[in-house]
């Protein structure tokens, strides 16, 4: 898999613990096995993702 990491959600930083998490619930609920610099890249990118959808929202509040 390929993923792009944004410049926003590298400023973030993210808790191992917090990546653990989301690897155990792609797992579990998905029965996606990620681990190490895949799941933490994979993590940003799903930042990255919600990140843009709030940017979005905002620019069409901003234009209402």
């Amino acid at each position: 898999m390929s993923y792009r990491v944004t410049k926003s959600a590298k400023l973030m930083k993210l808790k191992k613990q917090t990546i653990l998490e989301l690897g155990k619930i792609l797992k579990e609920e998905f029965n996606l096995t990620l681990g190490g610099k895949e799941l933490e890249k994979f993590a940003y990118c799903l930042v990255g993702y919600f990140d843009l959808l709030l940017k979005i929202q905002s620019r069409e509040e901003v234009q209402k």
